[in-house]
């Protein structure tokens, strides 16, 4: 045990010495003592070395893998991890941070560059902000997740998950990620989907496998904003991409749509009932969607992805 926190001290103090990133060959060089290829098996060696890493960022000491101009992992702190444990507000300041900006007594008295700051304070530093009583303990499963996703984005690696498709059984996927943001204390991915070609937003606490993959990634579209996505939830799509779909959705159901899809409200009638726009892209998994509002979702426009919805409906009835 006592080995291994020296081992662990010494790439720390290595890392936060040298500026400029280091490969894992540089890193074994460095550490011949604790790292070294006589002792171990290539395979072996990149094990401990991994396991070290995650500890360490597990602990707050962020090792990040950055692929350089030839695609080589470079190994460096970095210090840009919003969940960093001195950064993170407990759930009762948080709680108080969110009452404080939806109060429009307060926010409005606000200067517009401070409520922005404070939304992000709010959005990034508050991993655990639920609306829930009492405080919740962190999730170290997910927490180690989310750190690998943040690897992946430095790093520009490829996520290969387990994800459940519109049916609700896992399909497995592969996603270039973008970015990393938390709502309501849940993380969730905007990254490029690999299978549609477009990007996504995707719950991380619905992945049940996450792992690095090789495939090539997928750059960021040169239309797509990801700042204004995860503010307002809107991508400006090229038309030949997908079409924009409207849907009223009953009373009974609208609830569902205040509370995960509020930015798709265009219009709320008198009895409680509102119409969503969504940009539809894959009909089919959109058709799913829909039915998890049951006999409370009616497809208005256009005609003919009604049509096909009709149809769907038509299918699968038994």
């Amino acid at each position: 045990m006592a080995y291994e926190i020296e081992r662990k001290f010494a790439l720390l103090d290595l890392l936060a010495s040298t500026r400029e990133p280091l490969t894992r060959e540089e890193i074994y060089a460095k550490l011949p003592t604790f790292y070294s290829l006589k002792d171990r098996k290539p395979d072996s060696l990149k094990k401990m070395f991994e396991r070290d890493k995650e500890e360490l960022t597990g602990e707050g000491f962020v090792v990040a893998a950055v692929a350089d101009m030839f695609g080589v992992e470079r190994y460096s702190l970095t210090p840009r991890a919003p969940w960093l444990k001195d950064f993170q507000l407990s759930g009762s300041q948080a709680h108080a941070l969110r009452e404080a900006l939806d109060d429009p007594a307060i926010s409005g008295q606000m200067m517009g560059q401070g409520l922005v700051a404070l939304r992000k304070l709010l959005a990034f530093s508050a991993p655990f902000d639920e609306k829930l009583q009492g405080e919740k303990a962190p999730d170290p499963q997910e927490n180690a997740m989310i750190l690998k996703v943040h690897e992946a984005l430095l790093a520009k690696k490829v996520l290969e998950v387990n994800y459940p498709g519109h049916r609700g059984i896992d399909e497995r996927r592969f996603f270039s990620p973008y970015a990393l943001f938390y709502r309501f204390g849940r993380p969730y991915l905007v990254a490029g989907c690999h299978k549609d070609h477009f990007p996504k937003v995707v719950a991380l606490l619905k992945v049940t496998r996450l792992r690095f993959s090789k495939q090539p990634f997928q750059p960021l579209p040169a239309d797509f904003s990801v700042v204004k996505y995860i503010q307002s939830g809107q991508y400006d799509y090229r038309s030949d991409k997908g079409t924009t779909v409207r849907v009223r959705v009953s009373a009974d159901e609208a609830w569902l749509i205040r509370e995960r899809h509020y930015r798709r409200i265009v219009s709320e009638a008198g009895d409680g009932s509102v119409e969503c726009e969504f940009f539809v892209t894959n009909p089919t998994q959109f058709f799913g969607f829909l039915l998890t509002f049951g006999a409370g979702a009616e497809l208005l426009s256009p005609p003919a992805i009604r049509q096909q919805f009709k149809l769907f409906l038509e299918k699968a009835a038994p």
